[in-house]
C-alpha cells in the first residue's frame, strides 16, 4: 500500500526535499518548485515510512499531564510542583519560588480550567526563555566569535532552534524544559551557524572546538526532545 503524503512547493527552497509528519495532516513533503514528481515520489518510497514511524513512537512519548496541583513541570535540569489556586481577581497570574510553581488562576480567560492553566504557564516560561537564551548566548559567543544580531524565543514547531541569514538567533522556549546542557547545545549550534551556514565538517568542527562534548548533549536532545512539553 502506498504512503498518502501532500506535497507543499516553494520558491524559497532551493534544492533539498524535506519529509516532515504533522499528526493532523500526515506526511508532509516539503520541496522546491522544479522538483520532478518521479523525485518525490521515490523520495516517500524510500524514506517515508521511517519518517512516519518515528514521529509516532516520539509522540507517545510526549507526557499526559493534568497540570493539576501536584504536578511537576521539569525546568532547567529540575522540577518545580505545581500549584493551581482559584483567584478573585480577574487576570491569572504565575510565581515561582522555593521549588513550586503557582498559578493564581483568575476569572477570565477562554478554554477549560486545563487549557488556561497550560496558556499561563507556557506565558511564563517564554518569559524565562527569553532572559535564559539571551544570558546563555553572552556567555558562548564569544568562544564562537561571532555576535549574533538578535535573540529571540519562539514557538518553534519542528525546530529546537535557527540562524536567519540576517543573523538572528531563534531558540524554542521549549529548551527551557531540558538540562542546561542541552540548552548550551543548541545555543552553540545555532552561534556556530553565523561561521558556516550548512552543516558540512567544517561546521561540526566549529562546534566541537566551541563544545567538546556537544555530541553528548545532541543525543541527549534526541532523547528527550518529545518529552518537552507541557
Amino acid at each position: 500500500m502506498s504512503l498518502p503524503y501532500t506535497v507543499i512547493r516553494s520558491q524559497r527552497r532551493k534544492r533539498t526535499i524535506q519529509l516532515r509528519y504533522d499528526p493532523g495532516r500526515g506526511l508532509l513533503v516539503l520541496a522546491p518548485v522544479r522538483t520532478r514528481d518521479s523525485e518525490i515520489r521515490d523520495m516517500v518510497e524510500r524514506r517515508g515510512p521511517d519518517v512516519v514511524n518515528r514521529a509516532r513512537a516520539h509522540a507517545s512519548l510526549i507526557p499526559d499531564r493534568r497540570l493539576e496541583t501536584g504536578d511537576l513541570l521539569p525546568y532547567l535540569g529540575g522540577s518545580l510542583l505545581l500549584c493551581v489556586v482559584d483567584a478573585p481577581g480577574v487576570r491569572t497570574t504565575v510565581k515561582e519560588g522555593g521549588g513550586a510553581i503557582v498559578v493564581a488562576l483568575g476569572k477570565s480567560g477562554a478554554g477549560d480550567r486545563r487549557t488556561r492553566v497550560e496558556r499561563a504557564l507556557t506565558r511564563w516560561y517564554r518569559q524565562q526563555a527569553a532572559v535564559h537564551f539571551a544570558e546563555r548566548v553572552a556567555a558562548w559567543a564569544p568562544l564562537v566569535g561571532r555576535v549574533p544580531a538578535a535573540v529571540l524565543e519562539r514557538q518553534q514547531r519542528s525546530r529546537w532552534g535557527s540562524c536567519g541569514p540576517d543573523g538572528t538567533v531563534r531558540l524554542n522556549w521549549r529548551l527551557m524544559l531540558a538540562e542546561p546542557g542541552v540548552i548550551d547545545y543548541v545555543v552553540v549550534h545555532e552561534l556556530c551557524h553565523l561561521l558556516r551556514r550548512n552543516h558540512a565538517p567544517a561546521f561540526w568542527a566549529e562546534v566541537a572546538r566551541v563544545m567538546p562534548d556537544f555530541k553528548r548533549w545532541r543525543k541527549r536532545l534526541r532523547e528527550v526532545g518529545p518529552s518537552l512539553a507541557l
